[in-house]
This record gives C-alpha cells, sequence and structure tokens, in this order.
C-alpha cells in the first residue's frame, strides 16, 4: 500500500479530535449543574472527536490496512442532532434521569448500523477486498439515501433546538427583568450557525457533487472544520455557561392563567398596588429583581402578577420593570445637574448590568441610543 503524505487539513482533524476529547472529559469532572445535559454535550464531544480522528484515518488509508475499523464512523452522524436537542432540552429543563422517550431520537442511528452490520461481521479478508474494489452499483443506493437524511436529519434538530431556546427565552422574560446571563443567546447563535452550515452542505451536494465532485470533495473538507469549530465553541461556552436554577414549568405561557379565579375587581386593586410600588419606591432599581421577589414584596401570588403584568399591561415582566429603568434613565440623561456622570453610571444606577443591553432596551422604546438622548437635551 503506497503511503499517503499527511496534509495540513489531517493535523487539524487530529487536534480537533485530541481537544474534543479533553473538553468532553472537562465537562465530566469539572463542569457543575445538571448530569443528564453534560452527559449529552459530552457523549457530542467524544463522538465528533471519533468522528474527526476518522477523517484522518481515512485520509491517510489506515482503513485499508486494517480493515476492521473501516466504516465504523458512519452512523455517528444520526446523534448530533439528538444529542444538541437533547442538551438543551436538559439544560434549560432539568431532570433526574434519562427518559425513556429519549431513546426515539437514536432509532435512525440504531437502524444504519444495522443496515451495515453485515459489513461489520465479515471477516478481516472480506472487508479488504470490498474496500480495495467497491461494487458498482446501478440507481440510487442506501448509503447515498442515508447521506441525504444524515444532512436533514442534523438541520431539523437544529431547528427544534432553536425553537425550544426561543421558548425559553420567552418564559424566562415573565421572571426575570435582567436575562444577560441566563438568556442562552450564544447558545442559539452557534445551533442557527450549524443549521446554516448543515443547509450549505445539503445545497453543496445538489450542485457539485454530480458534476464538479473533486471541487465539492475539497469543499466538504473546509465544511468539515467550520463545524467542528462550531462544535468546539459551543463546547467551550457550555463548560463556562453559568448553572441556571430555573423552574420552567412554573413560567410557561398564558394558558396558565384561564384558572386563576382572579376577579377584574382583584385585578385593579392588585394593579394600583403594584404600579405604586414601582413608581414610589423605584424597586426597578434593583439589578436582581425578579417576579418571586417582586411576590414577596407586595404580598401577592407570583402568578397573579404575572397574570396582571401580562393581560392589563399587555407586558412580560422583562419589559415590564426595564420601562421603567429606561424613562429613569431619561430623567437623570436629560438632568443638566447629572451631565458630569457617565452613561454607564447611568444604566447601573436605575437597575440595568450591562451597557449592552442598556443601549438595546433604551433604543427600543426610544429609536436612539442614550447618548444621542443625552445631546438632544442637554447643550
Amino acid at each position: 500500500m503506497i503511503e499517503q503524505p499527511i496534509r495540513w487539513i489531517d493535523l487539524i482533524y487530529i487536534a480537533a479530535g485530541i481537544n474534543g476529547i479533553f473538553i468532553a472529559l472537562a465537562m465530566i469532572f469539572f463542569k457543575k449543574g445538571s448530569r443528564i445535559a453534560r452527559f449529552f454535550i459530552s457523549t457530542l464531544f467524544i463522538l465528533n472527536s471519533i468522528d474527526m480522528i476518522y477523517r484522518f484515518i481515512y485520509a491517510a488509508k489506515y482503513h485499508v490496512r486494517f480493515p476492521h475499523i473501516a466504516f465504523l464512523d458512519v452512523s455517528i452522524p444520526f446523534v448530533y442532532g439528538p444529542l444538541v436537542y437533547l442538551y438543551v432540552r436538559a439544560f434549560i429543563e432539568p431532570q433526574k434521569g434519562i427518559k425513556k422517550d429519549y431513546l426515539i431520537h437514536f432509532i435512525p442511528f440504531l437502524v444504519y448500523i444495522g443496515i451495515n452490520l453485515p459489513f461489520y461481521i465479515l471477516s478481516s479478508t472480506q472487508k479488504l477486498k470490498i474496500l480495495l474494489n467497491p461494487p458498482v452499483k446501478s440507481g440510487i443506493g442506501i448509503h447515498l439515501i442515508a447521506h441525504h437524511a444524515k444532512i436533514i436529519h442534523i438541520g431539523l434538530y437544529q431547528f427544534f433546538a432553536i425553537r425550544l431556546l426561543k421558548q425559553y427565552n420567552r418564559c424566562i422574560k415573565n421572571t426575570y427583568s435582567s436575562i444577560e446571563k441566563i438568556n442562552l443567546q450564544w447558545m442559539r447563535n452557534l445551533i442557527a450557525t450549524g443549521l446554516s452550515i448543515s443547509i450549505l452542505h445539503y445545497i453543496l451536494i445538489f450542485i457539485f457533487s454530480f458534476y464538479w465532485k473533486d471541487f465539492y470533495l475539497k469543499a466538504l473538507e473546509i465544511i468539515h472544520i467550520f463545524a467542528a469549530i462550531v462544535i468546539f465553541i459551543f463546547g467551550y461556552r457550555a463548560l463556562i455557561q453559568p448553572e441556571i436554577f430555573l423552574d420552567y414549568t412554573e413560567i410557561q405561557p398564558k394558558k396558565k392563567y384561564k384558572k386563576s379565579g382572579l376577579t377584574k375587581k382583584k385585578r385593579e386593586q392588585y394593579l394600583k398596588k403594584i404600579l405604586a410600588y414601582m413608581e414610589e419606591k423605584k424597586l426597578f432599581i434593583d439589578s436582581e429583581l425578579t417576579l418571586p421577589r417582586l411576590a414577596e414584596i407586595l404580598s401577592l401570588p407570583p402568578h397573579h402578577i404575572s397574570q396582571i403584568i401580562n393581560e392589563q399591561l399587555n407586558q412580560n415582566f422583562y419589559e415590564f420593570i426595564n420601562k421603567y429603568r429606561v424613562e429613569e434613565a431619561k430623567k437623570q440623561l436629560a438632568d443638566e445637574n447629572e451631565k458630569s456622570r457617565t452613561i454607564l453610571d447611568i444604566a447601573f444606577d436605575v437597575g440595568f448590568k450591562s451597557k449592552s443591553a442598556f443601549n438595546s432596551i433604551f433604543k427600543k422604546y426610544n429609536k436612539m441610543t442614550p447618548s444621542r438622548f443625552r445631546k438632544i437635551h442637554i447643550q
């Protein structure tokens, strides 16, 4: 067998594989939080590392030298999507154990292993014969169908994971006034990037794989590298992401209000009390203010406060509190006596935890940045 020279991209595959194993071990031994979530993300990294190392194995023709390792990796892409989705689900909905219905997500993985089982049980000599002289089949084969199915499968799970994160984001806004550290925007962005890579991969198959195969194979290697980069950034961010102590079941959408038993008179009384406390005591300046904390101060049930804010004011808790913060910031920004203070000082003073969050929310309500607003009002 002719020795294949090691390319620079092969070194990237090896480095990516080794790095992935280290991240998986860090997840297992050093990361706190949901044990189930850690299991899914560390499994994803171990399998992705195997996948990366296999790309080097195929490029260097080691699968011909050791036929029994050939094609053991081909089913791995069928677990990427489920592992990402289940990690997101376990992270935002902490559970004590793995549910039986989770196994349904891995049926395509098991089915494709079964399809390849006749090859796996062959002797080394028989496998080598097939590897050196692949059988020529006419028409669309099962492995070509599986190749398409893998990409669609990953893309669908990435889509469902993004949808789950959007739902989560809507829910936390009913409980928290500051969400920068728990909105998991980084996770949504990275999964969306992964979805874009899957779509690009599928487009390349249709456009180039049949007519410009050499270009397709080169482009495919670049896509694999980008996918690996996204997965490793995902792992690093997951490793440093603080644990979220959130009872997700308590912050579901408005359907929970149907049986609240809150009368019209009570709603009006509670609304007056809420608004009075906010305006007189300026509770919004507490950057850690949450719905349970506000309920404790007002001596009102949290779900009643949430219902009133949602239905009477047509806002969620996050919008309700931050609108007060913005109005207070506007007073200080337009005050000549406060012009020596920085915008960041004012943002912190009214309850915001970061300049980016302040700028974003201020611009949403006023159609201009805080600095522009200050220039207009203070000459």
